[in-house]
């Protein structure tokens, strides 16, 4: 449900994009986007909005709505971090990645010694899960930073929300935890809208190349018969 929530930055993506890229939005892409907007409050299921508070699990600190506005901030920052991505098409996607990390070490160190106290990993499996999560981390970063230089930013960050398959899969096969039937119909929604949002945004894509190599092929024959005359 966290990442459901985190990735609606799709819809921030395509907005800030249309503003900032001068992407073109669709009417119908536009009522795709209100679609997949359902789709998250479904899954967010905020009280203020008159739905019926869930258990929190027993590892919750905090309120449901204060992780779904915490989830929304983090898309905000993650559509435009998209856009900024595009924008810097010429910049190799190992650079954009490297600076990324090191923001990341710069933050987090600070944050992590005034948040908690430091505590060392104790266990094998605790350090190679710790590694698995920094290497995995780090590769899935790589391909979706090169995925957006080599589409546009709305499209090339709907292929994403498949990890959306994915968290359910793995949150009832490997975390044994409880999936609510409006997460799953939230999370179809979501996911449906995407992937029809991709789907126009690459017929689009087509149309545009075909239309520009009609008019090159009009322009080469205007000027075969200027050559003529």
């Amino acid at each position: 449900e966290a990442t459901i929530i985190v990735f609606s930055a799709p819809i921030f993506t395509t907005i800030i994009a249309r503003i900032y890229l001068n992407e073109k939005v669709s009417t119908i892409q536009a009522v795709l986007m209100c679609f997949s907007t359902i789709g998250v409050v479904l899954v967010a299921r905020p009280r203020f909005l008159g739905f019926t508070g869930d258990l929190p699990p027993n590892y919750a600190t905090v309120s449901r709505e204060i992780v779904f506005l915490i989830g929304i901030f983090g898309a905000v920052l993650s559509g435009i971090t998209n856009v900024l991505v595009r924008k810097l098409i010429e910049v190799q996607s190992i650079v954009v990645v490297f600076w990324l990390m090191v923001a990341a070490l710069v933050v987090s160190i600070p944050m992590s010694f005034g948040t908690q106290s430091p505590v060392v990993p104790n266990g094998i499996w605790v350090w190679i899960g710790l590694f698995g999560i920094g290497l995995l981390g780090f590769l899935g970063q790589v391909f979706k930073t090169q995925g957006l230089k080599w589409e546009k930013a709305g499209p090339g960050s709907m292929m994403r929300n498949l990890d959306l398959v994915f968290s359910f899969v793995f949150q009832a096969t490997l975390l044994g935890e409880e999936i609510h039937v409006l997460s799953v119909f939230g999370a179809s929604i979501v996911l449906i809208a995407s992937i029809c949002i991709g789907i126009l945004k690459l017929r689009s894509r087509a149309a545009e190349k075909r239309k520009m190599l009609i008019d090159n092929n009009d322009e080469s024959h205007c000027n075969g018969h200027d050559d003529i005359e």
